[in-house]
């Protein structure tokens, strides 16, 4: 039992959000805190479009639950559209590794984040 988590909820409009998170820890605890996470994400993602924003309101709504236990979530989301560029928001994550098609690797450093 852990705290990691693939995540990826399909979009309205047929595009896809995506992402990687993880509490700190091990064990029950931190399981249940993802669990929390995952289900608060997945309520609200279709009502919350911009990642970074929903990234704020489910930090907000895991704050108010749980207090501050010392533990915390970090997490990277991408939301990805046919019609627009992807978006992608990080919060406290480590910078995600973007491949190219060609192969080139390079570090996303995403703007806008609180």
């Amino acid at each position: 039992m852990g705290g990691d988590a693939y995540l990826a909820y399909p979009l309205e409009d047929g595009g896809i959000l995506a992402g990687v998170a993880d509490v700190s820890g091990h064990g029950l605890s931190s399981a249940l805190l993802m669990n929390g996470f995952a289900t608060a994400l997945s309520a609200l993602v279709r009502e919350v479009d911009d990642p970074s924003h929903l990234l704020a309101v489910v930090n907000d709504l895991i704050v108010e639950r749980v207090g501050e236990m010392g533990m915390f979530i970090t997490a990277t989301l991408l939301r990805v559209r046919r019609s627009e560029p992807a978006v992608l928001a990080i919060a406290g994550h480590p910078p995600a590794a973007l491949v190219s098609a060609g192969g080139e690797v390079s570090s996303s450093r995403p703007r806008g984040c609180r």
